[in-house]
């Protein structure tokens, strides 16, 4: 099964969302990154009942954590380093 967006799609949207004009009021944008570090009101729900009946997990709920994605960066850029043993002596 694929899933219903990428992530990298719901990043672009999130990140033009900051940009875009509000429909009903035009002089704020769509939302804010405040707006969007805090979570949803649906988010904290699930997370206040999964906390609250912990005892039926019996190894722990880790569960999934609230994270802003419009302030996460898509490109990674890696250095691979080099270790002295991969040239000939």
């Amino acid at each position: 099964m694929e899933p219903l967006m990428s992530n990298s799609s719901l990043i672009r949207r999130l990140k033009r969302g900051l940009v875009t004009p509000n429909p009903s009021n035009p002089d704020r944008p769509e939302w804010t990154l405040e707006d969007l570090d805090k979570p949803s009101p649906g988010f904290q729900y699930n997370k206040d009942v999964a906390d609250a009946s912990l005892q039926s997990f019996p190894r722990g709920y880790a569960g999934i954590r609230h994270k802003n994605l419009a302030r996460l960066n898509e490109i990674r850029e890696e250095v691979e380093i080099i270790d002295p043993k991969d040239f000939p002596t």
